[in-house]
C-alpha cells in the first residue's frame, strides 16, 4: 500500500511531514495556525497581510486585502480598514483570518487595520499601497440602456424613491460601483 506524503509548511517529503506531524487524537502545539504551520511567538499578535506587500502598486479602485493575526481566535471578531480620505469600513473576522475591501485613490495610500475582539484592539497593522489607473488599453465601456418612453427610474422600496435614490443618476452609480468590484475580484483570482 503506497501512501501520499503529507504536506505541512510546504514540505512535501515524507520525512519533514513526519516530524512535524502530530498524533491523531493529540492536542496540536502551541502556537500553531489552521495550516499546521508553527508560528513564531515573537509573531504573535503581529499582523500579517497575505496577498499584498507594503508599497505594491495596483491598478485598481477596488483591493480585496487578505490578512492574518496568528494567536488570535474568535468568531465575533471585526477588522476595521482606516483610510485618511474615506470613511472607516469595519468587516467580519474570524480566528485572525480576514477579508477587507478597500477603496484607493490615485497615488500613495496609508491603510491602517484594527483587529477588534469586542471593543479591544487585539492587533494593528499598517499597509502602504499605490494605486495608479492603467492607461495602456482603452477603458472598458460600460452602458445602460433606456427606451425613449421610460421614466429613467427603476424600482425600490417605499422610502427609497426620489431624485437621487433610483433614478438614472442612482443607477449610473450602482453601475459604476459594481464595476470597480468586478475589477477587485477578477484582480484577487
Amino acid at each position: 500500500m503506497v501512501t501520499k506524503p503529507k504536506v505541512v509548511c510546504g514540505a512535501t517529503s515524507a520525512d519533514a511531514a513526519s516530524s512535524l506531524a502530530v498524533p491523531s487524537g493529540e492536542p496540536l502545539p502551541p502556537y500553531q495556525d489552521c495550516t499546521g504551520c508553527t508560528v513564531d511567538e515573537s509573531e504573535i499578535g503581529v499582523m500579517k497581510f497575505l496577498n499584498i506587500k507594503d508599497n505594491e502598486l495596483v491598478y485598481q479602485r477596488f483591493l480585496i486585502v487578505h490578512g492574518h493575526v496568528p494567536g488570535v481566535s474568535g468568531s465575533d471578531d471585526k477588522i476595521t480598514v482606516h483610510h485618511p480620505d474615506f470613511p472607516a469600513l469595519t468587516f467580519p473576522a474570524v480566528d485572525g483570518y480576514f477579508k477587507a475591501i478597500v477603496h484607493l485613490d490615485s497615488g500613495e495610500n496609508e491603510l491602517e487595520f484594527h483587529y477588534l475582539q469586542g471593543d479591544s484592539c487585539a492587533s494593528k497593522g499598517k499597509l502602504v499601497v499605490k494605486m495608479e489607473p492603467f492607461t495602456a488599453r482603452p477603458a472598458l465601456k460600460l452602458a445602460i440602456l433606456v427606451a425613449s418612453d421610460s421614466s429613467e427610474t427603476f424600482d425600490a422600496p417605499p422610502g427609497m424613491c426620489g431624485p437621487g435614490l433610483n433614478d438614472l443618476d442612482a443607477a449610473t452609480r450602482k453601475l459604476r460601483c459594481s464595476a470597480y468590484l468586478w475589477q477587485a475580484f477578477v484582480a484577487e483570482h
